[in-house]
């Protein structure tokens, strides 16, 4: 199978490329901001652009402020040379290295990426197991995996839908994004194997245009650019005829020909797994399961003795908070059973539910040992004097959703502030317990 399709080829090739770069719109900052809140990790970042065409993209997240301090090193990789000339001459940063690569072949190291982005390009794609294979191999554990999509909005107004089905007219066998064919990456076994399932976002949006930015859009796509000149001429001819009816278009300022064209940007990420296991848990319970503790589950199980671990570790799972599974409680008075799915990864002790039985039951001999009572977090942080005078917590909603505390020039002050922002979420959260069940019983009362 060739590497590259012969009509990105021939459509990208040596020279043809200045009114691509022209005529593409910018990504919008939305956008990328979105990117980096997929991207955890705060350490400057290694990331790899996969089909960076002729740079637009390359250059709005360099230049981005959620980005351009955070970036330690920048691959940039296209099979055509005409594409690449036209990156080299209009994006200059010393972190960017510049190279010739495919989707199956990028030339990068094993392990090198916190983020590899493919935008606008992986229609191009001509074998999706083996791109598939090199996008695991080059990322680091967690990191991610991006496919965006910048398409007009055809379906908010007749004029666009018109001249997108004269832009796609003489496509023939080349490939487009909308066939949605580029999906079968998410099946490919080397993905499942590899990645969590993907997670896909939509971010609709305006851009100001004229007839001739949007006719110039037109002949950069590369089933368009293909053409002999009188079938440029023709479609030039087309698109005028269609932009001048003009059916559904939204003025800016018609006396300077400036009207409204709509488009949406598409992100779709997904994270390589950690772990074997992670992706088990993964594709088990259908969605990437958080970090949970056994300190997370006790937490809320002796604020709320009567909801069942099950039903707190799944939803911790979901949540990642203690603080947000409580407050599901202190509102609805309950926590979702976990599915059937969910004992596969967490099975009940059988050997625990057993010995907790009455030994009668068993027909075994009455045990005189009496149990210990559970310990509370009241009991363990020797809060009993705070609570029973009925201390509020001076930790705001904003506090215990962030986590954020000041950082303390010692370490004995960190311990005894870690220590005193523990005692402060018990005391709040019994605090909201209390008033919950306060007015139940006046509700009830009421009734």
């Amino acid at each position: 199978m060739a590497a590259v399709h012969p009509t990105a080829e021939l459509g990208f090739g040596k020279g043809t490329n200045e009114l691509y770069n022209k005529a593409r719109g910018e990504y919008q900052p939305q956008v990328l901001s979105h990117l980096r809140k997929a991207v955890k990790s705060s350490d400057p970042l290694n990331i790899v652009e996969i089909g960076c065409g002729t740079g637009l993209f390359t250059r709005a997240l360099l230049a981005h402020e959620e980005w351009k301090n955070n970036i330690q090193s920048y691959r940039a990789i296209d099979p055509s040379e005409g594409m690449r000339e036209t990156f080299a001459k209009y994006t200059t940063d010393d972190r960017v290295v510049l190279t010739a690569g495919t989707f199956a072949d990028t030339g990068v190291e094993s392990g090198l990426a916190d983020l590899v982005v493919i935008a606008q390009a992986l229609h191009w794609c001509l074998d999706h197991e083996s791109a598939a294979a090199e996008f695991a191999r080059i990322l680091k554990p967690g990191g991610v995996l991006a496919i965006v999509w910048v398409q007009e909005g055809r379906d908010k107004a007749p004029w666009l839908e018109q001249f997108r089905m004269r832009v796609e007219r003489d496509e023939g066998d080349a490939p487009h994004t909308r066939s949605g064919l580029w999906r079968q990456l998410y099946k490919t076994p080397a993905y499942t194997q590899a990645f969590t399932p993907p997670e896909e976002t939509v971010l609709p949006y305006i851009v100001p245009n004229t007839q001739a930015g949007v006719i110039e859009r037109g002949l950069s796509s590369s089933r368009v650019a293909v053409l002999g000149d009188e079938q440029k001429q023709e479609f030039v001819r087309d698109a005028e005829a269609i932009l001048k009816r003009g059916e559904g278009r939204v003025w800016i300022e018609e006396e300077k020909g400036i009207f409204e064209h709509p488009h949406r940007a598409e992100i779709i990420v997904s994270w390589r797994s950690d772990s074997p296991s992670q992706r088990s848990a993964a594709d088990t319970l259908g969605f990437r399961p958080k970090n949970v503790t056994q300190d997370m589950i006790d937490t809320i199980s002796n604020m709320f003795p009567d909801i069942p671990p099950d039903n707190i570790r799944y939803d911790l799972l979901r949540t990642g908070s203690v603080e947000l599974s409580s407050n599901k409680i202190l509102e609805r008075g309950f926590l979702e059973s976990p599915p059937p799915a969910y004992f596969t990864l967490y099975p009940r002790d059988a050997n625990a539910e057993q010995a907790a039985r009455p030994a009668q039951a068993r027909g075994g001999a009455t045990s005189t040992a009496v149990k210990a009572p559970k310990q509370t977090l009241i009991d363990r942080y020797n809060l009993k004097d705070r609570v029973a005078a009925d201390e509020p917590s001076t930790l705001g909603p904003e506090d215990l959703t962030t986590g954020k505390a000041p950082w303390e020039d010692s370490a004995e002050k960190r311990e005894a502030s870690l220590k005193e922002r523990k005692a402060q979420m018990i005391l709040a959260a019994r605090h909201s317990q209390s008033a919950a069940r306060r007015m139940l019983a006046q509700q009830q009362k009421a009734s």
